[in-house]
C-alpha cells in the first residue's frame, strides 16, 4: 500500500509541473493534468477498496475468534488496532477520490471557460458603433417645443 501511495504522490506531482501545450484553436491543453487526475482517483479508489476489504477479513476474523475463544486480551487489541487502522487507510483512499473528483470538476470547468473564452463573441451594445440617437442634420434647427 505504502509503495502505490507514493506512486500515486509522485503522479500528483508529475502532473503539477507538466507543461500544457496549446490546441491549434489557441485553448490551452490541459489532457496531461486530467490523465494524471484520473490515474489518481483510479489508484485511490483501488486502495480505499482493497483497504475495505482487508478491514472487514480483520474484523470478521476477529469476530469468529472470539467466538471460539481463541483469542486472548494483547492479541485482541492487537488484531483490533490492525482493523482499524486499515479502516483508517480506507477513509483515507475514499477522501482522495474526492479531492481527485473536484479537481476533475474544476479542470472541467476550466475548459469550458477556454472554449467560452476562445469560441464566437457574441455582440453586445458595446461593440455597436452606431449612436443611440440619430444626430440632426448639420445646419437645422431643433424643432421648437409648443
Amino acid at each position: 500500500m505504502r509503495s502505490l501511495a507514493l506512486v500515486l504522490t509522485g503522479l500528483l506531482l508529475a502532473g503539477g509541473c507538466a507543461s500544457t501545450g496549446t490546441r491549434p484553436d489557441g485553448t490551452p491543453d490541459r489532457s496531461t493534468a486530467r490523465n494524471v487526475l484520473i490515474g489518481i482517483a483510479l489508484g485511490t479508489v483501488a486502495i480505499a477498496a482493497g483497504a475495505a476489504i482487508a478491514g472487514q477479513a480483520t474484523e470478521k476474523s476477529l469476530r469468529e475468534d472470539l467466538g471460539s475463544d481463541k483469542v486472548t486480551g494483547p492479541e485482541y487489541t492487537d488484531r483490533n488496532a490492525t482493523g482499524v487502522r486499515w479502516n483508517r487507510i480506507a477513509r483515507a483512499g475514499l477522501f482522495g477520490t474526492g479531492i481527485a473528483a473536484v479537481g476533475l470538476f474544476v479542470l472541467h470547468e476550466m475548459s469550458q471557460g477556454d472554449r467560452i473564452q476562445s469560441g464566437a463573441k457574441e455582440r453586445t451594445p458595446a461593440d455597436d458603433k452606431t449612436p443611440l440617437w440619430p444626430r440632426p442634420a448639420t445646419g437645422a434647427s431643433p424643432a421648437a417645443p409648443r
